[in-house]
């Protein structure tokens, strides 16, 4: 098995103590008595949850992660086998997920650790699963981190660190095996939302799960579905836009004319159009939500193409 393996990572480093090296996935392959340690940048996301499932996994945290309530949580999160972390059951947590890109030099993860504890109004505990990857355990407080808060906070880091940061902000929940089970859902909405919605900067559970579910369709029969909105859009370039911004503005016509500079009337216009010409009508629940999703799969295959310029 690690001959395979050493085949397929030719930059892995096979000993028979556990290897403690930076930045690299420590797996033990329990049929050779041996170690293999994986360079972080030569395993896939697939890659390493799949290995994870076959092999006790483990990085580095324990370097990055030297607090006890930080590596119990790690150890919580991604072993099988470890055990709930010693909190108050009585508390319902969340875990906000993050990642880095972009960076130009090395920076001290103390000094990102600090940052992390000076956004948040009462006490969280940051968790490094490595150098651009991470999460904070949040308890659910009256003075819990709000989406506003956070993209000030997003912000300040750059202008200090000089790179991009993402996060996803999950749900609370109580400590319990179900948390660990959310958590590797929300985790899987992240590295969705991580290639499909590439412009925003903050991801969570809403704004991610309606394009998610749009992409298990598949492609030819969401075009039938859609059909008559994609042809109502494709004649009017500006449509896509106007009916998408008015469903996010909550089907509020002043505001929307307002951010569109565009008169009231005008607008009221373009809404009557589109359900004369769709036969969906907006202003009602279902058909707003129909005709969002047609939006937001409209938007991802124009930007594509780039046939019409993003928002």
């Amino acid at each position: 098995m690690i001959k395979q393996l050493k085949e397929h990572y030719p930059n892995a480093v096979v000993q028979p103590t556990q290897l403690q090296l930076p930045h690299y996935y420590c797996f033990y392959i329990e049929t050779e008595n041996s170690y293999i340690a994986i360079p972080e940048a030569d395993i896939s996301k697939p890659e390493l949850e799949l290995m994870s499932c076959l092999f006790p996994v483990n990085s580095n945290s324990t370097q990055l992660n030297q607090g006890k309530r930080a590596q119990e949580w790690y150890n919580f999160l991604n072993s099988s086998e470890a055990e709930i972390p010693n909190e108050s059951s009585k508390v319902e947590y969340r875990i906000i997920q993050y990642t880095i890109s972009g960076y130009k030099e090395d920076f001290e993860l103390k000094d990102i650790e600090e940052a992390f504890h000076n956004i948040f109004s009462h006490p969280v505990i940051p968790i490094f699963i490595s150098q651009k990857e991470g999460m904070i355990i949040e308890s659910k407080h009256p003075l819990a981190l709000t989406v506003q808060e956070l993209y000030s906070a997003i912000q300040a880091f750059e202008g200090d660190f000089y790179f991009n940061i993402h996060f996803f902000i999950g749900q609370f929940r109580p400590l319990d095996y179900q948390l660990k089970r959310l958590y590797q859902l929300e985790k899987n909405l992240f590295d969705f939302a991580l290639l499909e919605k590439t412009k925003e900067r903050i991801y969570t559970f809403e704004n991610v799960l309606p394009l998610f579910a749009l992409k298990k369709v598949d492609i030819s029969f969401r075009k039938l579905l859609f059909a008559q909105i994609y042809q109502a859009f494709d004649e009017d370039k500006d449509l896509w836009n106007t009916i998408k911004l008015y469903l996010e503005n909550h089907s509020n016509t002043s505001q929307t004319a307002k951010q569109l500079f565009m008169h009231r009337n005008s607008l009221q216009y373009k809404i009557d159009k589109f359900i004369e010409r769709t036969g969906i009508d907006i202003r009602s629940f279902l058909g707003a939500l129909t005709t969002y999703l047609a939006c937001l799969d409209y938007g991802g295959v124009e930007n594509e193409s780039k046939k019409v310029p993003k928002n």
